[in-house]
């Protein structure tokens, strides 16, 4: 049985009165728009370049010769460790970028953002 209506949560992702995730908005039921929250710049790019970040430093910290030209800087120890912390990180975000755009939507569909530009369920 199809859903009462739908809120739209972002690109390709909608929320059915029943609960259930949609992939698409079925044919003839009523589509919630959500408060538009885009990135300032594709999300596909934010997720590439905090990849590329990643393996730039696991490159950089798995290769003898640029860890022995790091120590030289006093790039050594503890500081290596939190650069390579901080690839580990920019990896994990990577990951998520994906979904933040539908848990804002989420956030703001439900109140919890404030009463400004808060969406009402058309209930």
């Amino acid at each position: 049985m199809a859903p009462d209506y739908v809120q739209q949560l972002s690109n390709g992702l909608y929320l059915g009165s029943d609960g259930n995730f949609l992939p698409d908005a079925p044919q003839g039921v009523p589509v919630i728009e959500s408060t538009k929250f885009e990135f300032p710049v594709d999300p596909s790019k934010v997720k590439d370049t905090l990849k590329s970040i990643k393996e730039g430093i696991e490159d950089v910290t798995n290769d003898p010769d640029t860890v022995e030209f790091l120590a030289t800087l006093g790039i050594e120890g503890e500081l290596l460790d939190a650069l390579r912390d901080f690839g580990n990180v920019a990896g994990t975000l990577a990951k998520f970028v994906p979904y933040v755009q539908a848990a804002y939507s989420l956030l703001d569909f439900f109140g919890l953002l404030g009463k400004k530009g808060a969406v009402e369920p058309a209930l």
